[in-house]
């Protein structure tokens, strides 16, 4: 991703769906995953992508998500990502 998500939180996930069912193997190839969880980890790639760029800040990361900020940490709780291994050091 190069621009900041113009979407809401529900673009999102729909974009993450289609984007999973786009991708090589995933629509008829059973992995043993489900595709929720499959979604989940897209949607999980791409905060940590968002959250990279934002150098870890959660604010930025929020806005650039076009989400609030609870709704981000809410997120970063569910998949276990901590906004604090995002930040640049020096």
């Amino acid at each position: 991703m190069t621009d900041p998500w113009r979407g809401n939180v529900r673009a999102l996930r729909n974009f993450a769906v289609q984007t999973v069912l786009a991708l090589p193997g995933t629509a008829g190839e059973d992995d043993g995953l489900p595709l929720t969880d499959r979604v989940a980890r897209f949607e999980a790639a791409v905060i940590a992508e968002v959250l990279t760029k934002a150098a870890g800040d959660v604010a930025a990361a929020a806005e650039a998500l076009s989400m609030s900020r609870r709704s981000l940490y809410d997120r970063l709780r569910r998949y276990g990502l901590d906004a604090s291994e995002h930040r640049r050091s020096g």
